[in-house]
């Protein structure tokens, strides 16, 4: 669920950036978004890994 709502801010992180009539600095927003997402996709994978674990053993 929370990586939903943060879906919608990694989306627009782009956008905002590429928004020239923005009145404050936005540079490096979409690089927040990609490092966000790839540690989402990262925090995925290690929940996931460790839920297999833990049903393998029991």
């Amino acid at each position: 669920m929370v990586s939903g709502v943060l879906a919608f801010f990694i989306i627009l992180a782009p956008l905002s950036e590429l928004d020239a009539s923005r009145p404050d600095n936005t540079a490096g927003m979409t690089l927040v978004g990609l490092a966000t997402s790839g540690f989402l996709l990262w925090l995925h994978r290690r929940v996931r890994r460790r839920l297999m674990e833990e049903v393998m053993i029991h």
